[in-house]
């Protein structure tokens, strides 16, 4: 999740969709958890 969690905020600089979808899943997999 973390690994995830870098590559999507990496992602988000070029690629806003993939960053905001990224935080999304952060936040949801932290409530999860």
């Amino acid at each position: 999740v973390v690994i995830l969690a870098a590559i999507g905020s990496t992602q988000g600089v070029a690629y806003w969709p993939l960053g905001l979808l990224g935080v999304i899943l952060v936040g949801v997999g932290l409530l999860c958890v």
